[in-house]
């Protein structure tokens, strides 16, 4: 190191040069023992390199959960509890759950999520590990599975416009089963597929045990139209599922189970096949949704085929159709839009353009965001011998967002019953949501 002192007289004394060499020589055995620190430094992070993983971002956790409480009032006439159970009134906690996501040298992804709410043990949910880079294939991702198939399947319960997925979800469609699945984005993320194979978890415990009973999965969707900042989207979808039968030990026989309630949950199932034998089932799947700025529509279509299925009443072997429907409309008036989520094909979190805030000393801002909502489905489970009825749902309400994180939610439902007799049930509930 150089060290250049100017004077107007350019002859140095003989004691400024003494005093010259002394300050290098002390800045040059200071840049020594700095160098050989930073030698030792790096000899210790290279010793415990398997310690400073664990503490820089090559290991990354977080912990989340949210609480629903949902109360409900609902109302039948005496015949249509006679026929489908008693109609009760109640208040409980719907979801209640725990989780923890991460990931683990950047390229490897994880999740464990659990249910505690109105349960004997626990359930498993996204209970998953994720390799993020598969090759040209995309993601792999086995575990506890959300299975590909259907928009309304797709969104999570955290971002749902109505209390429960639609009655037509209710009968024909799981939304966790244990398996492997591929998927991946194109398209600069417009398009999204997804591949799986899985087994079957009516329990949702993380166990599916027994020959058989193994299920096809795919799903392909996208926005081929958009704007920028996706206020203004077409978002369009299909899907299929091909299940083998499930085993009843009650009759040692493969087959099938379709059934429905209304769209509330601790309600009983207003339409019900019973089980019946079939080989395998084939359930094809098209979705469609609009977003106009603060307006969405959304349609979804599902038929189930069963094939080789022995009709009880008649003893014959055939095909068995199922199907069921629903639209919907929501529109914001505070000047939200639903928010679309390109890893997942689905909507996501909506936030508050005002959220409720507090205000210093003078109380809280009421803000959030208010949105209205109204929605039609029809699930039929009726094929000649088969009868489990046929059921309709209308659904009207509101959802206040007063965060991002915490809502209110309110839905008003009137169920109609086609069976021998028609009946209709009345019900209104509400739902109080906080995510943390």
């Amino acid at each position: 190191m150089t060290i250049w002192i100017g004077f107007n007289n350019p002859v140095l004394s003989q004691s400024n040069v003494q005093t010259a060499e002394t300050v290098s020589q002390r800045i040059d055995r200071l840049e020594r023992a700095l160098a050989d620190t930073q030698t030792a430094l790096s000899a210790s992070h290279k010793n415990s390199n398997h310690i400073s993983k664990l503490s820089d971002d090559s290991l990354q956790v977080k912990l989340r959960g949210r609480l629903e409480q949902d109360w409900l009032w609902i109302t039948g006439p005496d015949s249509l509890e006679s026929d489908v159970g008693i109609l009760e009134d109640g208040v409980f906690f719907r979801r209640a759950r725990i989780q923890a996501v991460g990931s683990l040298n950047e390229f490897i992804d994880y999740s464990a999520e659990f249910e505690f709410a109105n349960i004997e043990s626990t359930v498993f949910q996204d209970v998953w590990m994720q390799l993020n880079y598969f090759g040209s294939l995309g993601k792999l991702r086995a575990g506890h599975l959300k299975v590909p198939f259907g928009l309304d399947n797709e969104t999570s319960a955290k971002h749902l416009t109505f209390l429960e997925r639609s009655a037509v979800h209710d009968a024909m469609q799981q939304e966790y089963d244990p398996g492997i699945m591929i998927w991946d984005t194109f398209g600069n993320q417009d398009f999204r597929y997804a591949v799986a194979y899985l087994r079957f978890d009516p329990g949702e415990d993380g166990t599916a045990l027994g020959n058989g009973q193994h299920s096809f999965a795919a799903r392909l969707s996208g926005t081929p139209r958009h704007s920028e900042d996706d206020r203004r989207l077409i978002h369009l979808g299909g899907a299929i599922r091909i299940n083998d039968g499930s085993y009843d030990p009650v009759s040692g026989a493969e087959g099938f189970r379709f059934r429905a309630r209304p769209e509330f949950r601790n309600t009983p199932r207003f339409v019900d096949t019973g089980f019946f034998e079939a080989d395998n089932a084939t359930f094809l799947g098209a979705e469609a949704a609009v977003v106009l700025d603060t307006l969405s529509l959304q349609y979804e279509f599902v038929s189930a085929r069963t094939s080789d299925t022995v009709f009880p009443a008649s003893s014959l072997i055939g095909n068995a159709d199922f199907c069921g429907y629903y639209c919907q409309a929501t529109y914001f008036l505070t000047g939200e839009h639903r928010p679309y989520s390109r890893s997942n094909g689905a909507f996501g979190r909506v936030v508050p353009l005002n959220p409720v805030h507090r205000l210093n000393s003078n109380g809280l801002n009421w803000g959030g965001a208010l949105e209205l909502k109204a929605r039609y489905s029809n699930v039929d489970l009726n094929d000649g011998s088969i009868s489990g009825g046929e059921l309709e749902n209308t659904s009207v309400g509101f959802n206040w967002y007063l965060t991002s994180t915490a809502k209110v939610m309110c839905d008003y439902l009137w169920s109609r019953r086609h069976a021998a007799t028609t009946h209709d049930s009345h019900g209104f509930a509400m739902r109080l949501y906080v995510e943390f």
